[in-house]
């Protein structure tokens, strides 16, 4: 079971992670096909030291589109922010999910 505080903070920082990709690609209303790829930049390091774990921009982008087909296939109506604190909280490892 996921520490409710450490996946409030995660959905915290997917939440501002929204807002700034939203206001970057505010001219095309947020449209951006390689979205992944801006979302794992932006959150590499933020992501890295919340939850103890190098990551690359490669391996967090291919993380991020993992959780996006997951939620759409299997919690189409779960709030995204908390459904991808709690996906990457499973894929950090048992020592982070607790």
């Amino acid at each position: 079971m996921s520490d409710p505080q450490l996946v409030k903070q995660l959905a915290e920082l997917f939440d501002r992670a929204g807002h700034a990709h939203h206001q970057a690609f505010l001219a095309v209303n947020g449209e951006d096909p390689e979205w992944a790829a801006w979302y794992a930049e932006w959150l590499l390091d933020r992501l890295s030291r919340v939850l103890d774990r190098a990551y690359t921009v490669e391996e967090l982008s291919a993380l991020l589109q993992a959780a996006d087909r997951n939620k759409r296939e299997l919690a189409p109506t779960t709030d995204w922010r908390t459904y991808y604190a709690q996906f990457f909280l499973e894929q950090s490892g048992p020592e982070t999910a607790r």
